[in-house]
């Protein structure tokens, strides 16, 4: 659904009127590039703890321990 998205939306600048060439390829760049983005940081969100960017488990494991009476 999310790759769908992105080639529609990538594609919706061809129905607009844009006659100067460099104006064209800088809107649909522009939109790949976002588009690029944001399913990049969806792969990277989706698996918190796997990821080069990193989620650390400590605050979670302080709080269990405060929850079970060890802390």
């Amino acid at each position: 659904m999310l790759i769908v998205g992105g080639t529609l939306t990538i594609t919706f600048p061809y129905l607009f009127g844009i006659y100067d060439d460099w104006l064209h390829v800088a809107t649909v760049a522009g939109l790949t590039v976002l588009v690029s983005l944001v399913l990049h940081v969806v792969s990277v969100l989706d698996f918190p703890f796997n990821s080069g960017v990193r989620v650390q488990p400590y605050a979670f494991e302080e709080v269990l321990r405060m929850i079970e009476g060890n802390g």
